[in-house]
């Protein structure tokens, strides 16, 4: 008889892939990233924006090179060492949409995989997501804007998840009668990327409730047999 190790597939093993968490006043990079990166050689960190394509960069510093303009790496947990943080509050109060992925109520939702740049090494890019950063109650409130957006009850429930010209959608005759309170939205003017995030807020959705919000499921088209 040959023995072959056991796989395990519970909680506790690793991620094998390089993360980093969004946190409400942190940014925290899992034991992969830590590997991948060689993140315990390092004590600072410089952060990048690309607020059009909801990404952010890292570049890694062993010593206070831009110190100015660095972030401190700290060990984020005791026990182990195996894991790095930063305190970005100033970073995610500063951006609306890194806010709200902050305060989403998925943990996975504000996990992020993290790529090394293929023409500079030192640069690593996590695509974050448009997150619905931008909310009204009124159609007076809204702008002429490109985007995805949604739908919500006061009872915090999603009815409806779109994308395309926010303002001239919510005026089609159509959705006259609809109940909704609140229009959340994100700008996002190229149109491959609108239709490329309302896919994946609409599988988070389906994934978490095993079903489409209401009125995109009275809107979807019957299947013909």
């Amino acid at each position: 008889m040959t023995f072959k190790a056991f796989q395990r597939k519970d909680s506790f093993t690793r991620n094998p892939i390089p993360k980093i968490s969004i946190r409400k006043q942190h940014l925290a990079f899992n034991s992969s990233f830590v590997r991948d990166a060689n993140l315990s050689d390092y004590r600072k960190v410089t952060l990048f924006i690309d607020e059009d394509n909801f990404r952010l960069g890292f570049e890694f510093h062993r010593d206070d090179t831009g110190k100015n303009n660095s972030f401190s790496l700290f060990s984020d947990n005791k026990s182990t060492h195996n894991t790095r943080a930063i305190s970005a509050v100033q970073l995610i109060k500063s951006y609306p949409f890194i806010k709200q992925i902050s305060h989403l109520d998925n943990v996975t939702d504000k996990q992020f995989e993290v790529k090394q740049d293929n023409t500079n090494k030192r640069l690593w890019i996590a695509q974050l997501c448009p997150a619905f950063e931008n909310k009204v109650s009124s159609v007076s409130e809204l702008k002429s804007v490109l985007g995805i957006y949604r739908y919500r009850r006061q009872s915090d429930e999603v009815v409806y998840i779109g994308k395309g010209k926010i303002l001239s959608r919510l005026n089609s005759p159509d959705r006259i009668d609809w109940d909704f309170d609140i229009i959340e939205y994100s700008v996002i003017a190229n149109h491959q990327e609108q239709s490329k995030w309302e896919s994946f807020w609409m599988n988070k959705f389906i994934e978490q409730n095993g079903k489409l919000p209401f009125y995109n499921k009275i809107k979807a088209p019957k299947v013909q047999h």
